[in-house]
C-alpha cells in the first residue's frame, strides 16, 4: 500500500500534463520506470520522473547510476534543432547519501518506490528555449546505465527508449506563477551545491522580464549567494545588467566590498569588468595584490592583470607588484636548470616568469633576458592539443591565438613581450608572426614548428638596438 501511495503521488504530480509511462529497465524485484507528460510548460516543476521500483521485501543496493536525454526538437513540423536535455550520475539520482559529512552512504532502493523528478525537470527546463511558435514538440530518448554490487551492469538500448512531448507557451497563470516561483528562487537560495535550483533558476531568468525583478532584489540575490561558486549568481547579474539604466548602485556594492572580499567578487570583475570597472577599485586591489599572506591576494593580482590598461603606465603599481612576486617566488630565484627539473620545478618557473611579466615593470626585462636561453622543457610530449580558434590567424591582435608554450624560453618570450607592449599578441604582431607562425593542419601545436617562428622572434629581442 505504501509503494501505491507514492507511485500516486507522483503520477499526480504529472496528472495535469497526461503523464506517459513507459518502462526503462527491470531486473528481478527491481524496475526502473520513466514518467513525463505528453504536453509541458515552464510553468511545470516536477514534470519528469524516474521511477525505481522494489516490488520484494528486501532493499537494494545500487553501486552506481546515470542517465542522459538526448533531444530532437521540430517546431512546425519540421526539424529545427538537436542537442541534449537532462543528464545525472549517481550523486544527482542519490543526492541524500552525499548529505552527510564522512562517508558516501550506500545507495539503495527500500521496498515500494523512489522517484527522481526535481533533478530531470529542471536541468530539461533550463536547456529548453521558450517556444516562439504554438507548435514545438520534442523528439527525446532516453539512456539510462545501472551497476550493481555484483557488477552487473544493465542498460537500456544502444537508441535509447524513445518518448516524446509538446513544449508550449505557458499561459496567464502559468506566467503568474513563474514570477512568483522565480521570486522565491531569487530571495531563498537552497543550499551551495543544489544544482536542480540552478537549472530551474537559469530556466525561469530566461523567461522574460517581470516588473517584480526590481534591481533592488536583484542585487540581494546576488549578495545572498557570495559563497555559492555556482548558484546562478552570473545570470542573475546578466539580468540586472539588462534591466538597470542606472548601474551605480550594482557600482557601489563591489566597490564597497572590495577591501573585504570573498571569491566570487573577484569572479564578478573579471566577467563583467566593461560594466562594474571603477578607478576607485584600483587602490584596495592593488593592496591586497601586493599583500604577500592575503588569503586573495593571486586573484587580486588576475584581476589587475585583466584589467592592466588601468595602470601599466603607473611606475609605483608595477613596482610594488614586481616585488610582491619577487618575495613569492624567492625559492626558485638563483636556481639552475639542473637544480629546477631535480626539484620538479620547472613547472613553477613557469608560473614565476608569467607573474614577472604581467607586473609590466620594465625594470625585469634584464631579469628575463637569461631565460630566453634556457632550453629546458616544462612539458613532456612533442605536441599539445590546442582546439581555440585555430582560423583566427587573419588581420591582428584580436584575432591571434596565443600559442602554447613548451620550454621556459617561450614563457620568457611571452613575459618580455607582455612588460614591451602590454599585451603578448601585439609584440607577436609587432615582430612578424604572422609571417613567421607555421602553418598547421588540425588542432596540434608541434614543439619543432613552433621552435621555428619563437627562435626568429627570440633573435630579434636579443639583438642590440
Amino acid at each position: 500500500m505504501k509503494a501505491f501511495l507514492l507511485l500516486c503521488i507522483v503520477i499526480l504530480r504529472l496528472a495535469v500534463v497526461h503523464a506517459e509511462e513507459v518502462s526503462v529497465i527491470r531486473h528481478g524485484d527491481l524496475s526502473i520506470s520513466w514518467i513525463y507528460p505528453k504536453t509541458a510548460t515552464l510553468a511545470d516543476k516536477e514534470w519528469l520522473s524516474i521511477v525505481f521500483r522494489n516490488s520484494g521485501p528486501e532493499k537494494i543496493e545500487i553501486k552506481d547510476a546515470s542517465y542522459r536525454i538526448e533531444r530532437a526538437v521540430w517546431i512546425g513540423g519540421k526539424p529545427h534543432s538537436t542537442g541534449s536535455l537532462a543528464s545525472g550520475s549517481t550523486y544527482d539520482l542519490f543526492p541524500h547519501c552525499w548529505a552527510t559529512k564522512g562517508p558516501v552512504e550506500r545507495r539503495f532502493v527500500q521496498p515500494g518506490v523512489y522517484a527522481v523528478s526535481q533533478h530531470p525537470s529542471r536541468y530539461s527546463s533550463a536547456l529548453l528555449d521558450v517556444p516562439d511558435a504554438s507548435l514545438f514538440e520534442v523528439r527525446a530518448s532516453l539512456h539510462f546505465d545501472l551497476t550493481l554490487p555484483d557488477g552487473t551492469r544493465l542498460s537500456t538500448p544502444e537508441t535509447g527508449i524513445p518518448f516524446s512531448f509538446r513544449w508550449e507557451k505557458p499561459n496567464a497563470a502559468g506566467i503568474q506563477s513563474i514570477e512568483q516561483e522565480l521570486c522565491d528562487l531569487l530571495d531563498h537560495p537552497e543550499q551551495e551545491g543544489e544544482s536542480a535550483q540552478v537549472y530551474r533558476l537559469i530556466a525561469l531568468l530566461r523567461a522574460g522580464g517581470f516588473p517584480s525583478l526590481t534591481p533592488n532584489r536583484l542585487l540581494r540575490a546576488i549578495d545572498r549567494r557570495r559563497d555559492d561558486l555556482w548558484g546562478g549568481r552570473r545570470e542573475i547579474i546578466k539580468l540586472y545588467l539588462d534591466k538597470a539604466e542606472d548601474l551605480s548602485a550594482l557600482q557601489t556594492y563591489y566597490q564597497t566590498h572590495v577591501p573585504d572580499p570573498w571569491p566570487s567578487l573577484f569572479d564578478d570583475l573579471a566577467f563583467f569588468t566593461d560594466a562594474l570597472w571603477q578607478d576607485e577599485l584600483l587602490v584596495p586591489l592593488v593592496k591586497i595584490a601586493t599583500s604577500l599572506h592575503h588569503p586573495h591576494r593571486a586573484r587580486a593580482f588576475r584581476l589587475l592583470s585583466q584589467v592592466w590598461k588601468q595602470w601599466h603606465n603607473q611606475p609605483e603599481i608595477c613596482s610594488a607588484l614586481a616585488d610582491t612576486i619577487g618575495q613569492a617566488w624567492k625559492r626558485l630565484q638563483g636556481k639552475t636548470a639542473e637544480a629546477l627539473a631535480r626539484d620538479n620545478d620547472l613547472l613553477g618557473l613557469t608560473s614565476y616568469i608569467h607573474d614577472l611579466g604581467e607586473c609590466r615593470d620594465p625594470k625585469l626585462i634584464p631579469i628575463l633576458l637569461p631565460y630566453l636561453k634556457w632550453e629546458s622543457r616544462h612539458v613532456t610530449g612533442d605536441e599539445i592539443y590546442w582546439s581555440i580558434g585555430l582560423d583566427l590567424f587573419r588581420k591582428g591582435p584580436d584575432d591571434i591565438v596565443l600559442p602554447p608554450t613548451f620550454r621556459i624560453r617561450d614563457e620568457a618570450l611571452y613575459a618580455i613581450l607582455t612588460i614591451k607592449y602590454g599585451d603578448p599578441k601585439l609584440g607577436l604582431v609587432d615582430l612578424g608572426y604572422l609571417n613567421l607562425a607555421p602553418k598547421r593542419t588540425g588542432s596540434i601545436w608541434n614543439i619543432k614548428s613552433e621552435d621555428q617562428w619563437r627562435e626568429a622572434i627570440i633573435a630579434k629581442i636579443l639583438q642590440p638596438e
